[in-house]
């Protein structure tokens, strides 16, 4: 299902289908909301949102960013909802050097195996579980609880 205009397409991947598809629209509003404030333009240029549903699964998840990328030529990537499509097009964005945001990702793809194209926006399990920084804990404005 593309998009309006012609120029600078972006690429977005979420599950437009199945048990997730709520949640991958509510993404997919949210940035058409974001571009349509601003006329469908960034840094000057006119941009062109392409969507595509990843389904919830990797097999679909990695013919779709062979699409953007190859065929529909994108120059940026988001989406990316589901943790379990995160590996999926990770080899692919770094190769071709494509700016990705994506919203949830595995810890390994922001800490470990880092990809260089890609920048994660929300948080993954394992960054809740951390202590709070020492700088912290001797603040004496904190609750009792948090010491």
């Amino acid at each position: 299902m593309g998009r309006l205009l012609r120029t600078h397409p972006r690429g977005l991947q979420g599950p437009l289908s199945g048990l997730f598809a709520q949640a991958g629209k509510d993404m997919q509003d949210g940035l058409g909301f974001y571009f349509e404030q601003t006329g469908y333009r960034a840094a000057g240029r006119k941009i062109e949102l392409i969507d595509e549903d990843d389904e919830g699964n990797n097999a679909p998840a990695i013919a779709k960013v062979r699409k953007l990328v190859g065929r529909d030529r994108v120059h940026g990537f988001a989406g990316v909802l589901l943790v379990n499509i995160g590996y999926a097009p990770a080899p692919m964005i770094d190769r071709d050097q494509v700016p990705s945001l994506f919203l949830a990702t595995p810890d390994d793809l922001t800490k470990r195996r880092r990809l260089k194209w890609m920048v994660r926006t929300a948080f993954s399990a394992s960054q809740p579980m951390h202590d709070a920084p020492d700088e912290r804990v001797g603040d004496a404005h904190l609750d009792p609880v948090m010491r």
